[in-house]
């Protein structure tokens, strides 16, 4: 199945247009993209010539043996005392009979 398809001249330059457009922003993509691997071989370079001191790096290592537990504060209970006194009433359940 084909189809066709009428293309006004104006929507045709309009793509013509975006298709330079694009163009050019690869171009530009392409060449940063060749400057930062210029610049990744510079560093690799330059991280060739470094040494460390002493001629051996010590790599920092955890020396506890357990892993730091911060301590909680015992809870303590606190009791409200009252001035004054209240009598409850007991509440008694008679049994049916």
């Amino acid at each position: 199945m084909f189809g066709l398809k009428l293309v006004k001249s104006k929507d045709y330059c309009d793509l013509a247009s975006q298709v330079k457009l694009l163009q050019g922003l690869v171009a530009n993509k392409d060449t940063e993209i060749t400057l930062l691997h210029g610049e990744i071989a510079e560093l690799k370079k330059v991280l060739a010539t470094l040494e460390t001191p002493n001629g051996s790096a010590e790599l920092l290592t955890d020396v506890a043996e357990t892993p730091l537990v911060a301590e909680k504060p015992k809870r303590t209970r606190v009791t409200k005392k009252t001035t004054t006194s209240t009598t409850r009433k007991k509440v008694v359940k008679k049994s049916e009979e």
